[in-house]
């Protein structure tokens, strides 16, 4: 993967990062104690160290599901290659991410379009995972909520999830989600420091920001990673025919051994 592309996920992450501030925004505050006014507030020194926690467990759960990402999208990959289609991952990725870019639009538009259901279950097994932490300890207490944070279901981070795919390498989909994840980092910061307001400006603006990443990885996906390789088909194809008419060959050829003297 192009340092370039790495570039491109780091800079639309952080200029979409207004939208993981209207969904995680919240959640940061209540950990720090600052969306009650039962808890005290904590120093500054106190919620630089729980912030930092929360980020980690969010890079811990952001990294593994991109490795996993990568994962299947290798697999992906070398059932492509059977039909000299060498990066199937990447196309699928891209394709996906116009399609998501075209959904996006569609919505900005007015088109009313129905959401994919969310497994209720799920998301309250969440926030049961955030109430059974509530006892520990701040800092242990912080990590685990933004480890369960990455599973309350987030159409701009998978969409980021599926680039790692596309990636179609362990290691490599790791580092895509690392990219996504240092965007993300500013802005939940500085709204868990209470050192930025997002202006309704700038939240009328998060959907085209969403919708010109979504385009511009998607294209970058299709025409950079995916290739066609009809030539290895053909070779593949070529062999088999050879095999084909050589075991004839072989029946009819005498083995050195068996010649009479």
């Amino acid at each position: 993967m192009s340092v370039e592309l790495l570039l491109t996920i780091v800079s639309a992450s952080l200029l979409g990062s207004t939208h993981c501030a209207g969904m995680c925004g919240p959640i940061v505050l209540l950990m720090l104690g600052r969306g009650t006014t039962t808890q005290p507030t904590a120093s500054t020194q106190n919620v630089a160290g729980r912030l930092l926690c929360y980020h980690l467990g969010r890079l811990t759960t952001y990294v593994t599901l991109g490795m996993l990402a990568g994962i299947l999208g290798m697999t992906l990959n070398k059932t492509g290659s059977l039909l000299g289609w060498q990066r199937l991952a990447a196309y699928l990725a891209g394709f996906t991410m116009l399609v998501s870019a075209g959904v996006l639009l569609l919505r900005q538009l007015g088109v009313r379009l129905q959401h994919l259901p969310v497994p209720q279950r799920w998301v309250k097994g969440i926030y049961a995972g955030f109430r059974w932490a509530q006892r520990w300890p701040a800092l242990l207490r912080s990590w685990w909520i933004g480890l369960l944070t990455t599973w309350i279901p987030c159409g701009w981070l998978y969409a980021f999830v599926i680039v790692a795919a596309g990636a179609s390498d362990a290691l490599t989909g790791g580092v895509v989600m690392l990219a996504f994840w240092l965007g993300t980092v500013p802005m939940l910061s500085l709204i868990g420091m209470g050192a930025v307001q997002l202006s309704p400006l700038w939240r009328q603006a998060t959907p085209w920001i969403a919708i010109a990443a979504c385009l511009l990885l998607g294209w970058s996906m299709l025409f950079n990673r995916s290739v066609l390789n009809f030539e290895s088909l053909h070779h593949q194809l070529a062999g088999v025919k050879l095999t084909t008419s050589t075991v004839p060959q072989l029946n009819e050829t005498k083995l050195p051994c068996c010649h009479d003297d």
